[in-house]
């Protein structure tokens, strides 16, 4: 009996070590960098995460890397950051770059549009 129970104990305090790991290791949305910081940190769609894609979706629309006639086409900010979490979770090849160029070239393969011509 005490054996069964060491051994049930010892698997509950593996999983809990192992979830507290996980949970532990995802970067804070605010210090998310590349990535696959960004797609671990907004699983769950949160302000915090609209706000990181407007403001890389804003940057490159300054930059000129994205129209703006093109994003004013493009739905609401909630579901578009939520599409470009769902894109970039299949998309295992873009989570090594950078954050901003992440999320913009997933908008851009979700929406494609073609810059205004000079």
């Amino acid at each position: 009996m005490l054996r069964t129970f060491l051994i049930v104990f010892a698997g509950f305090m593996f999983v809990a070590i192992v979830y507290d790991v996980e949970r532990n290791t995802r970067a804070p949305i605010g210090e998310a960098k590349i990535g696959t910081d960004f797609v671990g940190s907004c699983q769950t769609i949160t302000d915090d995460c609209v706000d990181v894609v407007k403001n890389a979706l804003m940057d490159a629309m300054e930059s000129g890397r994205i129209n703006a006639e093109c994003m004013a086409k493009w739905p609401d900010e909630r579901p578009m950051t939520r599409s470009i979490v769902i894109w970039l979770n299949a998309h295992t090849e873009l989570h090594p770059l950078p954050e901003n160029d992440a999320i913009i070239k997933a908008a851009d393969a979700i929406w494609p549009c073609t810059p205004p011509s000079p």
